[in-house]
């Protein structure tokens, strides 16, 4: 028999073997939250328990919240992402449907929508995919503050020096530069390196 003592599997951690019923084996684990269980093998393998139960619990809580956030700035969130891909009537639809952005299929449930991204949200942040040429999707999503947004855009002219790539109001911000001299001196066809550092002398 595989000895499985101290292994993961979800919120579970094998703490020691517990017992045989018939041919079957138990183990003895502890949940996350702290409560004990013992928990047949292939539903630990097989991924069939996860938990103590406190899991399930907790996103059952979340998704009661729903109709409570229909109103809310996470709601809008989620509609406005939904509106910009799928109504061609929305001015921004050109720049994301128009240009074949899709929502991922759970996604379109605004209820598999919170149970993703509602625990990481806070007040003032606005949702980003780190792929701007990718779908909307948990892997490629995130939280980020409204003052962020524009430096992750499909237009965003991006300065490389010594490896490190950032936009050029990402650059600006760092140095305390004027991002629109920093423009100016790229466009005149100044290197990377010089449109921020300067040239040399």
């Amino acid at each position: 028999m595989t000895d499985l003592i101290g292994n993961k599997y979800g919120r579970w951690t094998v703490v020691s073997f517990s017992h045989f019923i018939g041919c079957k084996p138990f183990w003895l684990c502890k949940c996350e939250c702290g409560i004990e269980k013992s928990v047949y093998q292939y539903r630990l393998l097989c991924g069939g328990s996860k938990s103590c139960g406190c899991y399930k619990r907790e996103i059952t809580s979340k998704t009661k919240k729903t109709h409570g956030l229909s109103k809310s700035k996470f709601y809008a969130a989620w509609n406005d992402m939904m509106m910009r891909c799928y109504n061609p009537r929305r001015e921004r639809y050109k720049s994301y449907g128009g240009r074949g952005i899709k929502v991922c299929k759970r996604w379109h449930s605004f209820r598999n929508f919170v149970e993703d991204m509602y625990p990481s949200y806070k007040e003032g942040l606005s949702l980003e995919r780190d792929n701007v040429n990718g779908m909307y999707k948990k892997s490629n999503c995130r939280w980020i503050p409204l003052d962020e947004q524009h430096y992750n855009k499909t237009n965003s002219r991006f300065v490389i020096i010594d490896g490190v790539s950032k936009t050029v109001p990402q650059w600006a911000k760092m140095y305390g530069l004027n991002k629109k001299a920093v423009y100016a001196r790229l466009y005149s066809g100044w290197s990377d390196r010089e449109a921020i550092f300067g040239k040399r002398k």
